[in-house]
């Protein structure tokens, strides 16, 4: 194998691992190209079919559920995880980055280090989704200005969406790197983050708006096109399961850094495939393969464990599941979870997620401790105010009894909705958590945020001012600390100038974020 010098990921959008005409979400032509030199995974499962969290988590090789408590709240933290483009910083890999939409840019900029603004063109707009022409063109001046044999970490991620061109234009980059050398000493993954559920599946254009289209985890939505190349592979293709999350220790094995993958002490974590390659279909051993659509504290959650054979589904907040043999029912139809067939396999998988879930859970409680206990002094009285999930209620309840609270209030609602859950409460001190009354002195309130909606915000905040406090703290669920609430007309006028801004750059995106903002009014005030 040459030595390797850089290493060149392209991913594109929200693109099927199988071809399709009904859409422009379909695997790309260039793909099946691609693969007559590369090593092919055509059953990469995604750990999340959503772009922030999946690119997340491929870039650290640990599910993104571990990362934040919820979307809103997400910012990558290099202290506690360690992810691919800053191990490459700090073996002196020069890193550049290119990504079609805001969100993306504002959300992973921590994660990439560097979004290579030097090398934007004129209409590469920060608040702009930018064409897959300009995503191309960023990508070109990247290219002429570095030097292919220093070390380079290059991430380009394009858009399938809207774009007839798409495969052209994403041919035209892999041509560029191939005609100017990188072949002989670059790492090249193309992929794409996860697919998108099937025409087949009849979801309403309003409900994607509202709900997102990550509530599906059928295979055409967590699956997704995979493909490795380095010097002196031998095209494959590859059919067994794999997790997206093995590409970045497969990639640091590959560059001879294996060590410096820390991740794995998670008990959750992707792992290199390169050991296998020569025969993967003997070496290889199949496991169950996690999915989540959500972070952890937030609704519509749903999961799911795939093999090559089966998969359980899991949607949290009706605690329901189903169950697929997937070996006679590819499309997902028939769900099996009362089959008295399956039982004992249904069983393996359910003791599976059971387990990860206590580890998820016990990760997170441990974070919150550590946050709690910067926050607190002993023997004080607690006032938690907020409309939360009551997961996050009740780990965060916990935790603060173990940290020796004399008391901690609760308003009424979450108060009488805990005390009906009588698994929970009968562990819990009737004296120790207790109604808040405005009679009652408190030493502490800890309000919390359940998202950035500024009426949710102004409603909490006018809750604690209700109280009788010495101290007040305001923070999200990761437990960063938030700024109060400004006024209601703060907001309005904030609003209003971003909607503005969406209007000028992001024409398509304004009416579902009038839509959106309806809905989020309405479920706030009804």
């Amino acid at each position: 194998m040459s030595e390797i010098k850089n290493i060149i990921w392209i991913l594109v959008d929200s693109v099927r691992n199988y071809h399709t005409s009904e859409d422009d979400r379909g695997r790309l032509d260039v793909m099946d190209e691609f693969s007559k030199k590369s090593i092919e995974f055509d059953t990469a499962i995604t750990s999340a079919p959503s772009t922030v969290m999946s690119v997340s988590s491929m870039m650290t090789g640990i599910p993104s559920i571990f990362q934040s408590r919820t979307y809103n709240d997400f910012t990558f933290n290099k202290d506690s995880f360690c992810s691919l483009p800053h191990i490459l910083f700090d073996n002196q890999f020069n890193i550049n980055s290119v990504i079609f939409f805001p969100e993306g840019r504002n959300f992973l900029k921590s994660l990439f280090i560097n979004i290579s603004e030097e090398y934007w063109t004129d209409n590469a707009h920060e608040l702009k989704f930018w064409s897959n022409e300009t995503v191309f063109d960023i990508g070109l001046n990247i290219l002429n200005d570095i030097n292919k044999d220093e070390n380079n970490f290059i991430y380009t991620h394009f858009n399938c969406r809207h774009d007839p061109n798409t495969s052209e234009t994403v041919k035209k980059y892999i041509n560029e790197l191939e005609k100017r050398g990188y072949l002989n000493n670059s790492i090249i993954i193309l992929n794409s983050d996860h697919g998108y559920p099937d025409p087949s599946r009849a979801i309403s254009s309003q409900d994607k708006i509202l709900l997102g289209h990550d509530l599906i985890l059928s295979d055409d939505n967590i699956l997704t096109p995979f493909f490795l190349y380095y010097p002196g592979c031998h095209p494959n293709k590859i059919s067994k399961p794999i997790s997206t999350l093995d590409i970045m220790p497969t990639i640091l094995e590959l560059i001879g850094k294996k060590e410096e993958f820390s991740n794995s002490n998670f008990p959750i974590h992707g792992i290199s495939l390169l050991p296998f390659l020569n025969d993967f279909d003997k070496t290889y051993k199949t496991k169950k393969i996690r999915t989540d659509n959500r972070f952890i504290f937030q609704d519509n959650k749903v999961m799911s464990l795939r093999d090559d054979k089966y998969k359980l589904i899991y949607f949290y907040d009706q605690d329901i599941s189903e169950f697929y043999d997937l070996k006679i029912d590819s499309e997902e139809k028939n769900n099996r979870i009362k089959d008295i067939k399956y039982a004992s396999i249904i069983d393996t998988f359910i003791k599976e997620k059971n387990i990860q879930e206590e580890q998820i859970f016990s990760f997170h409680k441990k974070h919150i401790s550590n946050r709690l206990e910067s926050i607190l002094k002993s023997n004080q009285s607690i006032a938690i105010v907020g409309k939360s999930n009551n997961k996050f209620y009740k780990m965060m309840i916990q935790e603060l009894i173990s940290l020796n609270c004399s008391r901690i209030f609760l308003y009424p609602n979450m108060y009488n909705i805990l005390r009906n859950d009588h698994s929970f409460w009968n562990n819990i001190d009737d004296n120790k958590v207790q109604k808040i009354q405005k009679i009652f002195k408190i030493d502490l309130a800890i309000a919390v945020f359940e998202d950035n909606n500024p009426i949710n915000r102004i409603r909490v905040s006018k809750e604690v001012g209700r109280l009788k406090t010495k101290k007040n703290v305001y923070v999200n669920y990761n437990f960063d600390y938030q700024e109060r609430p400004k006024s209601i007309i703060y907001y309005f006028i904030k609003y209003s100038y971003n909607l503005f801004l969406k209007m000028i750059f992001r024409p398509q995106h304004f009416f579902s974020s009038l839509l959106s903002s309806y809905h989020k009014v309405k479920k706030a005030f009804f």
